[in-house]
């Protein structure tokens, strides 16, 4: 199998697309066939469209569970005036090809390094710190403890607002939101 790396775009197909809450999405997408993608906790793939006069590349990170994949699911936030949003609304529907390169970032977290990691997130934000708080509560030899500081404009606006709720089930886990 041919390793999607951070140099080389790879056409990807859209499986599916999941409403999460307003104005956000959960696009599934599938490799092609003879590829794989590796990837760890909060890293990112870079997505490419192109318009009649110019190119646009926009960041998104994994949400899919860290490891060798086939397919790969990205969170991300339609914005009313958005270059890319508006290209996403338009196109992305299931079985369009889509452009990605990566995996890109790294984070270097050990298992119970610290003792315990507060984050701080707002909106879309959350994404790369879900990552890691699901590798910490998920590894039962990691005695870690997680606390969550997440700003959101309405408690609709919660991103992973069920997933939080189960996590907080963990004696480790506790979040905290604020609402604007």
């Amino acid at each position: 199998n041919t390793k999607m790396n951070p140099e080389t775009y790879v056409d990807c197909v859209i499986e599916s697309v999941e409403p999460v809450c307003p104005s956000v999405f959960l696009f599934h997408f599938k490799l092609p066939e003879n590829h794989c993608m590796e990837f760890s906790a909060s890293q990112h793939l870079i997505a490419r469209e192109s318009t009649s006069n110019s190119t646009i590349s926009r960041p998104y990170t994994l949400i899919s569970s860290p490891g060798l994949v086939t397919k790969f699911t990205v969170l991300i936030k339609l914005y009313d005036n958005g270059m890319m949003s508006n290209i996403i609304k338009r196109k992305w529907l299931t079985g369009k090809v889509v452009s990605w390169r990566g995996p890109i970032g790294q984070c270097d977290y050990k298992p119970n390094s610290y003792r315990n990691v507060l984050m701080i997130a707002a909106g879309t934000g959350i994404t790369p710190l879900y990552q890691i708080t699901k590798l910490i509560i998920d590894n039962p030899d990691d005695e870690t403890r997680v606390f969550l500081l997440y700003g959101c404009r309405t408690y609709s606006e919660i991103i992973f607002q069920r997933e939080f709720h189960q996590l907080q089930d963990y004696w480790n886990f506790k979040a905290c939101y604020f609402l604007s």
